[in-house]
């Protein structure tokens, strides 16, 4: 076995560990037989990839000063953002964006894609035979059905996301048939959880990928490259001007088509403001509200950021999202661009652009601190 594929392999499977533990323990109920082997999840998956590191330095003894400077930056950055609210779940989840400078998608792609598979089917399963809880919420005159997940709108996510990294590796060689099964279970999780942001953009991610299939240069156009490129800085700005400067009338009407969203994020800012570093704030959810303590959480991915892990992490993940969705249109990589520029639209309602145990594509922002941008595809 060469040196090389023990590295992949060591990183494969820390991060397949991981994903399973990040998925079970944040978003299912079986987080409570989960969260007992922190301490063991945490042991294994630092052994294994202290083994990858240790190899890939031995293969390549002459680290690059700009990068090695860069990544300790970035790890101190990640560290004040997350350590009073996610702990060493997430500082761990960043450590392992930073060793993805020498893997390939696909490295990280495959290992969401089965450890996700198993958690949707473990979790679904499991909750119709009452091995585990799950509930009914009633939310204006819908039933949402959780499936096992601590809240409705889990599954749907999480298989936007599953849906997304597929596509995306089998590119354009996916089958029409293969189209119709993700579509018939994006109405399946739909039917079940009424989450509407991740069903419309699944449908979306579809019709693309089945466009790109008949027509492959169908992106290949000046205007969708510049509007792509600058996504991630433009949708946030957007947010942020929206909520300040737009009239109340307007911020009314967007409020109840959301579902309360708008208010839920000024009274964030209003209240907690932005810190340069990360800040504790625990926000109450629908599952430990009370008459005294109001739901207050904020579904926008751009606001939480700002308001949980500070203005410094917000606009240097935003800048390395930026480069990943520039080089994959410099790449001619159709189908990650287009999930990245979903990304970017989706995180304006909803939070997931920071949380590797929803979206995998954090991933390809460790290729700023590689050499070879290429190997990634």
């Amino acid at each position: 076995m060469s040196k090389k594929f023990n590295n992949v392999w060591l990183y494969e499977s820390a991060l397949f560990i991981y994903f399973l533990y990040l998925e079970f323990n944040y978003l299912t109920n079986f987080r409570n037989f989960v969260s007992k082997i922190d301490v063991l999840i945490l042991i294994i998956v630092l052994s294994l990839l202290a083994s990858k590191e240790y190899i890939t330095i031995y293969n390549n003894p002459l680290l690059n000063i700009k990068k090695s400077i860069s990544g300790f930056f970035f790890l101190v950055i990640v560290f004040f953002a997350f350590k009073l609210n996610y702990g060493w779940q997430l500082i761990l989840a960043y450590i392992f964006v930073l060793s993805a400078r020498d893997v390939n998608i696909e490295n990280f792609l495959k290992p969401f894609l089965i450890a996700t598979l198993l958690v949707i089917c473990a979790t679904i399963i499991c909750s119709k035979f009452n091995v585990i809880d799950s509930y009914l919420l009633y939310d204006n005159g819908r039933v949402r059905n959780s499936l096992g997940f601590l809240y409705p709108s889990h599954p749907a996510h999480l298989f936007f996301f599953w849906v997304s990294s597929y596509v995306v590796l089998k590119n354009k060689n996916i089958k029409y048939i293969e189209l119709l099964i993700l579509l018939v279970f994006d109405f399946y999780f739909y039917v079940n959880t009424f989450t509407k942001d991740p069903f419309v953009l699944t449908i979306i991610l579809i019709l693309f990928t089945l466009i790109l299939k008949l027509k492959p240069n169908f992106l290949d156009n000046r205007t969708y490259i510049y509007i792509s490129n600058i996504s991630f800085i433009v949708f946030p700005l957007l947010t942020l001007v929206f909520l300040y400067k737009a009239p109340n009338s307007w911020l009314l009407l967007i409020n109840r088509l959301t579902n309360g969203r708008v208010m839920y994020a000024l009274n964030a800012l209003n209240k907690y403001g932005v810190h340069m570093l990360g800040q504790n704030v625990q926000f109450i959810t629908r599952g430990n509200a009370t008459i005294f303590n109001q739901y207050d959480y904020v579904d926008s991915g751009y606001i939480q950021s700002l308001v949980i892990c500070g203005a410094l992490f917000t606009v240097m993940m935003l800048l390395l999202y930026t480069k990943v969705i520039i080089d994959a249109n410099k790449n001619k990589q159709e189908l990650v661009s287009i999930v990245l520029f979903l990304i970017a639209i989706y995180n304006i309602f909803d939070p997931s652009f920071i949380y590797l145990w929803y979206n995998p594509f954090i991933l390809l922002c460790g290729s700023y601190f590689s050499n070879n941008i290429k190997h990634y595809y």
